[in-house]
C-alpha cells in the first residue's frame, strides 16, 4: 500500500501503512555491503551562493534568511537501516518522515540502505568511506525517498538536485534530477549505479548538494540501497 497524503495547506494526513521490502542481501565471498561499514568522515552544511550574499555557509551551518533555521541532521549525521523489523508499520495517522532513524520508505514500501540528507536549497550532506582493499567495483540502487516535504507543510514540494560519487578527489558519477508538484510516498528508482574503482584508490565519497532554487528543495533524502564494494572477479 502506498504512503499517501493530501497535499494542500493545512492538510489532514491520512493513516497509511508502509510493508517492507527484502533487507540488503547478506555479504558474500568477495563483497563488502556498505550497510555494514562506518563512515571514516560525515558532513553537512550549507554552500556559499552568489545570489545570496549575506547567507551564512559553510560546515554544519544553517542560515536560510527569511526560509527559516531548518538544517541540521541525523543523531550520528548518517543514518543506516540493516533490517526491517517484521511486520512493521507506520503509527496510525502518520506519514513516512525523513526524521525516523530505523526506515527509509519509497513508493510505500520499507527499505534499508545508507541515507542522505538535504534540507534546504544549497545544503550538503556528504559520507566518506574508505574503500575496502582490492574492491574492483562499487554498486548500488540510488533511490529517493517518499518525505519530499520535511518542514515544508503548505503548498507544493519541488526538489532539485545533485548526487555526486567521488573516489580520491575525483568525480566519477553524478545523477543531477529536478521533481515538480510532489506529494508524500512519491519517492522513486533513480538510478543503478556500477562504478569501477581504480587499482590502489583509498576514499570514497557519496554526496548530495541541493540547488539555490528557494522554491524547490525543502527535503531531499537520498538511499543508497543493495550497496556493495565488489573484490571477485
Amino acid at each position: 500500500m502506498r504512503i499517501s497524503s493530501f497535499a494542500a495547506p493545512f492538510c489532514v494526513l491520512l493513516a497509511c501503512i508502509c510493508f517492507a521490502a527484502e533487507p540488503d542481501a547478506t555479504a558474500v565471498a568477495g563483497e563488502t555491503l556498505l550497510v555494514d561499514l562506518k563512515p571514516a568522515a560525515t558532513e553537512w552544511g550549507t554552500e556559499p551562493h552568489g545570489a545570496f550574499p549575506d547567507m551564512k555557509s559553510g560546515p554544519r551551518v544553517v542560515d536560510w534568511m527569511s526560509a527559516g533555521n531548518q538544517g541540521g541532521s541525523w543523531k550520528d549525521e548518517v543514518k543506516i537501516v540493516k533490517e526491517i523489523e517484521k511486520d512493521k508499520q507506520l503509527p496510525e495517522g502518520k506519514t513516512y518522515s525523513s526524521g525516523m532513524e530505523d526506515c527509509f520508505a519509497v513508493g510505500g514500501e520499507f527499505m534499508t540502505g545508507v541515507g542522505l540528507w538535504a534540507r534546504r536549497m544549497t545544503f550538503y550532506h556528504q559520507l566518506d568511506y574508505a574503500i575496502p582493499e582490492k574492491s574492483k567495483t562499487f554498486t548500488a540502487k540510488l533511490y529517493v525517498s517518499d518525505d519530499p516535504r520535511g518542514f515544508q507543510w503548505w503548498g507544493s514540494a519541488n526538489q532539485q538536485f545533485a548526487f555526486t560519487v567521488l573516489i580520491d578527489d575525483k568525480e566519477v558519477e553524478k545523477v543531477e534530477k529536478t521533481r515538480l508538484t510532489l506529494q508524500p510516498g512519491s519517492g522513486e528508482l533513480l538510478k543503478e549505479i556500477s562504478i569501477q574503482i581504480p587499482e590502489g584508490a583509498k576514499n570514497i565519497r557519496f554526496r548530495v548538494l541541493n540547488s539555490p532554487w528557494g522554491d524547490g528543495n525543502a527535503n531531499v533524502e537520498l538511499i543508497l540501497n543493495e550497496g556493495k564494494f565488489v573484490t571477485a572477479e
